[in-house]
């Protein structure tokens, strides 16, 4: 009797263990084609939920406030401008360390929100808020070189 009892808690375990082995399909579990949400990537394949977005002089998908990307820099410059006004920024709250830098690529937005104009490598560390007033593209501004330090200009 406790052979018998033995031999089918043996056999249950391993068809249990088997079972759990077995490929049933190649979908997730979840095997409707539903998009997952934070899923979307733009044409390049660059996932745009996450803040990744194509930078064409780089050729990867990158967060621009993580790494400089020309083209995206340029969106926010006037190059024909012979003076970058560091005083007004129409309400923009983003904070400048000020640290040395030679050219504008010396200079990247940092911190978890994009609000921190430093030099690149700097690494400064925010509390990871967003505020309204930390977007630049709706201010206008752009992180460069002004006067030899690293700022937030118009």
């Amino acid at each position: 009797m406790k052979k018998t009892l033995l031999f089918f808690i043996l056999i249950f375990g391993v068809t249990f263990i088997l079972a759990g082995c077995i490929k049933t399909s190649n979908n997730p579990v979840n095997s409707t084609n539903d998009q997952l949400i934070g899923g979307q990537k733009d044409e390049h394949g660059c996932l745009s939920a996450a803040g990744y977005s194509w930078c064409p002089s780089q050729q990867k998908c990158m967060r621009m406030w993580e790494e400089y990307c020309q083209e995206y820099a340029d969106q926010y410059r006037d190059d024909d401008k012979t003076t970058k006004d560091t005083t007004d920024l129409g309400g923009f709250c983003g904070k400048s360390t000020k640290a040395q830098c030679q050219t504008d690529t010396d200079c990247v937005s940092g911190g978890c929100s994009g609000q921190v104009c430093e030099k690149a490598g700097e690494g400064g560390v925010t509390t990871c808020e967003y505020a309204d007033c930390y977007d630049r593209t709706k201010y206008g501004v752009a992180c460069g070189c002004v006067s030899g330090q690293c700022q937030w200009y118009k």
